[in-house]
């Protein structure tokens, strides 16, 4: 019997915990579902995702064999993830979104695997969106609005699929692992500890990608004035908390080399840097989902930060910057619980924070009933993957 042939491309090899939990996950299902099987993944660092994950990788940028595999192969995946927006920046669209049309110009069966919606800002964006999707085979969103905003550029409700997130699916480490990774990075247990996992959005825009302004910006030392308040209303509120609740914080970076810059520069802010640690170096996914399983409370502007605290069943704040945070806070039903970046002060964070605080075990028992649910959802990204091939 001939192995069946999947690709699967998406935002991966980018140092992004988030897109490497999804990935880790869909491709864990695939050999767990469907034998036997030859996986090949685009990434845009080859060689790390080939020995994290033990598949056949090829560079995302080698257009040649690029084409070549999406020739070769029975079924192209494309996701999971936020990657169906123009939010970023203009050429994000066009760079996702002509692979999996290739693979439908040469008959492929393609599937959008729990992927994430908008914004979609500009009409060549919906059109483009559009044009492309309508010729998948099947397309699975991992939230309702997203599914609202594929009907209002024209994809047929009965095209589209509701599930979740691949990464809801991840497995931490064990939890000696996560000890051993905590007493590495010395960071004390002897008081409760909040994760803070933040991330940089503050951009002028006008077609600038995102990663370009803000490398500009850090390279400078010149923020858009939102940053600097941002920074000085953070470090305020974490410097009340710590007095308030006499607890410690832990930064963990979700994507390596760009979120410790922000953190650096609010721990620098800070009157108790000494209640502060950080994590220095770089793991796993499900290594991260470890390490947020040994925390009380998580503060998140990284939507996977949100999703980890949610597996591992622990009380969060979200801070929303983008539409695919209040999506998620809705699906688990705690949007109470998220700050709104653009009206951000120190006033309104501690007042959510203390509101959360107190509601602490009802946050917990909520997220113990929602975690089933979710995971049923989920399913249905493998069960419509299973029909294609089948």
């Amino acid at each position: 019997m001939r192995a069946k042939r999947i690709l699967i491309s998406a935002y991966i090899g980018s140092a992004n915990v988030g897109d490497e939990a999804i990935i880790s996950s869909i491709i864990s299902q695939i050999r767990s579902k469907i034998e036997p099987v030859k996986i090949t993944v685009f990434s845009l660092n080859p060689s790390h995702t080939s020995s994290s994950f033990g598949v056949r990788v090829f560079s995302s940028w080698s257009i040649l064999r690029v084409v070549y595999e999406i020739f070769k192969t029975d079924v192209y995946i494309c996701g999971g993830g936020g990657i169906v927006q123009d939010e970023t920046s203009i050429f994000s669209l066009p760079l996702v979104l002509w692979k999996p049309y290739l693979a439908s110009l040469l008959n492929k069966k393609v599937m959008f695997y729990a992927i994430g919606i908008g914004p979609l800002k500009n009409n060549f964006g919906k059109i483009l969106t559009r044009f492309v999707l309508e010729k998948s085979s099947k397309i699975s969103v991992r939230d309702t609005d997203s599914k609202k905003l594929l009907i209002s550029v024209g994809i047929k409700n009965s095209k589209i699929i509701i599930a979740a997130d691949s990464a809801i699916n991840l497995k931490p480490c064990g939890c000696q692992d996560a000890c051993q990774i905590m007493e590495i990075e010395k960071i004390p247990t002897d008081k409760k500890l909040i994760a803070v996992c933040l991330r940089y959005w503050f951009y002028k825009g006008k077609g600038i990608p995102n990663s370009i302004f803000e490398r500009r910006a850090f390279a400078k030392g010149k923020h858009l004035e939102s940053y600097y308040n941002f920074i000085r209303e953070t470090a305020k509120t974490l410097d009340s908390i710590i007095e308030s609740y006499d607890v410690n914080f832990l930064f963990i970076p979700f994507y390596y080399g760009r979120d410790v810059k922000i953190h650096n520069d609010i721990i620098d802010n800070l009157v108790h840097q000494e209640r502060v640690y950080r994590i220095l170096r770089r793991y796993k996914a499900s290594e991260i989902l470890g390490i947020i399983s040994n925390v009380h409370f998580v503060i998140g502007m990284r939507l996977h930060s949100l999703i980890f605290a949610t597996i591992a069943k622990v009380p969060m704040i979200a801070i929303k910057y983008s539409e695919k945070i209040e999506s998620f806070m809705k699906l688990i039903d705690l949007s109470q619980y998220q700050l709104e970046l653009e009206y951000f002060t120190a006033e309104t964070f501690f007042q959510k924070f203390r509101m959360t605080w107190k509601d602490y075990e009802n946050i917990k028992g909520r997220m113990e009933d929602c975690i089933k649910p979710l995971r049923t959802l989920e399913y249905l990204n493998m069960s419509n993957l299973l029909t294609l091939i089948r």
